[in-house]
């Protein structure tokens, strides 16, 4: 008798996933193949920042299979009331950073359309490039961009976390290339620092960091005869994508519908990137498109977590209670304007009680490639900042690091730097958990094995959306749980033990379905 794996809350289960992916079963995007499917290779650019001056394509055109060579003008890409094109990732006029798609070549193969890609020529005239943050920073430093370039609500709030920024009514006159502010002010904060017995000031920097999934970007966009969308993406977020292919090539949402494929890894770089420009190539070609990034390609051209310098001051008292917090936050956003600086502007100052604060907040462009976000976007790097800095100001007062923490930490009602109240968030009990735990305690003996022990704080303000799911009763007896998120990390497992559970049935009763959007529940 062979016994039914159970597979309820608690319990170690098999992710349900891992049959077809470990016998190589799965079918990721990039395997999909439809009737007069063409393929497309992009041409990037070879400058940080160039003016296009003409597209040559007549000896692409020539190469075997090329049934195309398309440049943004020749693609259905919506514009602004400012007349300036939707984002899709491809240049109009201007190439924005070495690597932006500047023209896109569809063949009957991918090989016909490499080869054709490589035929392209085009000329540019070279312009001058802003490459650091000090430069973004900078008054007398050019705008980036012959176009003014805006960022949507929804793509700022696409992650769930509250960045909502409250101004204090300073006036500040900005940079030409700062695309975006934080403000935040509470208490005194000269006063703070006075009543301060130790204070410790800490500068952090980090560079651009790639996601690095091991799938790069992929995207197949059919049309159908009555001129529905159908999107095959390796995406993260299927209702963000339908809306902003939508608003690419002008149609109601209605008429695009998002398969949400499996995701062959994505840590935040797989929320929208290629979809909307491969359906106005769709459109274009009137046939099957596939878009599957090289290596190369997505290393020069994806969207990864942006450049971010963060410059911490902090004081306290001897007992260890916080007196005051200042903070400067700068974020390299990139080519697009778009980065979590207001996420991370909360964050620095919002794991504890800071009686008196100031926190700053850039985000400036420059002529590199759009930022993205990765895992829990600003979270890290304002984490390694505060955390950094409290850890140095515990050395200086010659506090326990934990009890430092436990004394100042944020609980339920305290207040974000935005204004905001946190919930019950349970960071006090985490901490006292963590004190009691065997490692912490017998830190000592683990220092003189060689072994490095810490403590740090890190949060992320999700979850403040609602989200639905469909549970469905099968004429066979089983039951289908219909979901409009992908599986990410093992989730659909999850979901499988969370109605198991509910229910009081097997892995075998329990069906896990990733629906289209047409049919998914948001």
């Amino acid at each position: 008798m062979v016994e039914v794996e159970k597979v309820g809350i608690g319990q170690r289960v098999k992710r349900i996933d891992a049959p077809a992916k470990l016998t190589g079963q799965e079918r990721f995007t990039g395997d999909l193949r439809l009737p007069g499917m063409l393929c497309a290779r992009p041409v990037g650019s070879a400058y940080a920042h160039a003016r296009i001056v003409s597209v040559n394509k007549e000896a692409a055109l020539a190469v075997p299979g090329v049934v195309n060579v398309f440049t943004a003008h020749d693609l259905p890409i919506t514009k602004d009331a400012n007349g300036n094109p939707t984002k899709t990732g491809i240049a109009f006029d201007e190439a924005l950073f070495a690597g932006q798609i500047v023209a896109i070549v569809v063949a009957e193969t991918d090989v016909a359309a490499q080869d054709g890609a490589d035929a392209v020529e085009i000329d540019y005239e070279e312009l001058p490039v802003l490459a650091t943050i000090e430069q973004g920073l900078d008054h007398a430093t050019p705008q980036f961009s012959m176009r003014k370039v805006t960022i949507s609500a929804e793509e700022a709030a696409m992650h769930n976390a509250d960045a909502a920024k409250k101004s204090d009514g300073d006036h500040e006159v900005l940079a030409p290339n700062v695309s975006n502010t934080a403000n935040f002010k509470r208490g005194d904060i000269e006063q703070g620092f006075a009543e301060a017995d130790a204070i410790v000031e800490y500068s952090f920097f980090s560079d651009a960091v790639h996601q690095g999934y091991i799938e790069p970007q992929s995207n197949l966009v059919a049309i159908d005869p009555l001129g529905r969308v159908t999107v095959y993406s390796s995406t993260q977020a299927a209702f963000h994508c339908r809306n902003r292919v939508a608003e690419t090539i002008g149609v109601p949402i209605q008429q695009v519908n998002v398969v949400p494929m499996p995701v062959g890894g994505g840590f935040g770089g797989k929320f929208v990137h290629i979809e909307p420009l491969t359906a106005a190539v769709a459109l274009a070609a009137g046939r099957p498109v596939l878009l599957q990034f090289t290596r190369m390609e997505d290393l020069t051209a994806g969207n990864p977590a942006p450049a971010c310098r963060i410059d911490v001051k902090l004081g306290a008292k001897k007992d260890g209670t916080f007196t005051a917090l200042d903070s400067t936050l700068v974020f390299d956003a990139g080519a697009t304007p778009s980065s979590p600086m207001q996420i991370a502007a909360i964050l620095v100052g919002g794991y504890y009680k800071f009686p008196n604060l100031r926190i700053k907040g850039y985000e400036i462009n420059s002529h590199k490639a759009g930022a993205g976000s990765y895992r829990a976007p600003g979270a890290q790097q304002a984490s390694m900042a505060i955390e950094s800095a409290v850890d140095d100001l515990a050395a200086e007062l010659g506090l326990d690091p934990f009890e430092i923490r436990l004394k100042n930490c944020a609980e339920q009602g305290d207040l974000r730097p935005n204004g905001g109240a946190w919930p019950r968030i349970g960071l006090k009990e985490t901490l006292e958990a963590l004190r009691e735990h065997p490692l912490w305690q017998n830190r000592a003996e683990s220092k003189a094995k060689g072994r490095g022990l810490g403590i740090a704080v890190g949060g992320w303000p999700g979850g403040i959306e609602p989200a639905t799911a469909i549970c469905r009763l099968e004429a066979d007896g089983t039951f289908t749980i219909v979901l409009g998120s992908v599986d990410l990390s093992g989730t659909n497992t999850t979901f499988a033990q969370i109605v198991a559970e509910e229910l009081g049935l097997d892995a075998s009763d329990l069906r896990i379905v990733t629906a289209p959007t047409d049919s998914a529940p948001f």
